[in-house]
């Protein structure tokens, strides 16, 4: 066990990402992209002006989930989970979060720290 961690150690372990949880959150963006979106439209928009919609919006999908009600937990209108919803969301506004020239300068330190 000893000499697994010795080759794995400082490197990023993506086997620990649920890959059910990456292929959410793709069936959700494709299913944008089938609802007549651009292909990373998301990217074109005014950070500062859709930041806070797109948080609105993973607010709504957590509220469905927050409910406990398992028929809940199925978006109607696309058929996919909540969650994934959510989590696009999240990974939208991470994307936004880290084009802010404050974020991007915290970022840079942490790489320089590795």
């Amino acid at each position: 066990m000893a000499h697994e961690h010795k080759y794995s150690e400082g490197k990023v372990r993506y086997d620990l990402v649920d890959p059910e949880a990456i292929h959410g959150i793709a069936l959700a963006f494709t299913h944008g992209q089938d609802k007549g979106y651009e292909e990373y439209s998301w990217r074109k928009v005014p950070v500062a002006e859709y930041i806070g919609a797109y948080q609105r919006h993973m607010r709504e999908h957590l509220r469905y989930i927050e409910s406990g009600i398992l028929k809940h937990a199925v978006d109607k209108s696309s058929g996919l989970l909540h969650i994934d919803h959510a989590a696009a969301c999240l990974n939208i506004i991470r994307w936004m979060a880290v084009q802010d020239n404050k974020v991007q300068r915290y970022l840079n330190t942490l790489e320089e720290q590795v």
